[in-house]
């Protein structure tokens, strides 16, 4: 999944459609709303999105044609890369379980349904459950809109490089008119993946 605003946009989209209001089940609740009750961090440890780039590097090796400030950029640029490549990950993963529990609370809720038309059934525990069971979407809804927000936040950052790096190497190219394309740069794909290898790793 190629991130962008877009995407990210129609992410936050789907979760604020909300699920219907709760309608209490029966205690014979499926074995799949009884045991997904949590979900993984989304950023383990609480730590950065993308690893520390090593100290030792070699800028004459891979990044000739460029000065300091030119290379610095690139560095950033594939940084802030396998950031939006580890969010991606990340949301695809919990957008995933957020559909899931939608479908969890569906079902419970088609039981309550058939279990209403039973006279003399008790509800109490059901409905305890069915209210865990929502508390456990909200929780995925609101890890999926900080995520996306990170995610946000990261490709407004790597946008906002590589227009430096464009205005660097091709002064005036925004305001004529003209976007230079990076990728066409000579020696560009060699240092940017030079970095962006270093910090996948």
């Amino acid at each position: 999944m190629k991130l962008s605003i877009t995407i990210l946009s129609s992410i936050l989209a789907v979760c604020s459609v909300t699920t219907a209001s709760p309608v209490y089940p029966s205690s014979t609740m499926s074995a799949e709303a009884s045991t997904l009750t949590a979900s993984p961090s989304a950023n383990p440890a609480g730590g950065d999105v993308y690893p520390v780039f090593p100290s030792a590097y070699n800028l004459e090796k891979y990044c000739d044609p460029f000065d300091t400030t030119e290379a610095s950029l690139i560095k950033e640029i594939a940084k802030a890369h396998v950031g939006i490549d580890v969010m991606s990950t990340q949301l695809e993963g919990l957008h995933y379980q957020y559909d899931f529990q939608k479908g969890v609370i569906i079902k419970v809720e088609q039981q309550l349904e058939t279990l209403r038309q039973t006279p003399g059934q008790e509800l109490g525990a059901a409905e305890a459950r069915l209210k865990m069971q929502y508390e456990v979407l909200d929780g995925l809804k609101n890890e999926l809109k900080e995520l996306v927000k990170k995610a946000s936040d990261i490709i407004k950052k790597e946008e906002s490089l590589e227009k430096k790096l464009t205005e660097h190497l091709s002064p005036g190219s925004s305001a004529n008119g003209g976007i230079l394309k990076l990728k066409t740069v000579s020696g560009y794909k060699k240092c940017y993946e030079f970095f962006f290898d270093h910090f996948s790793q």
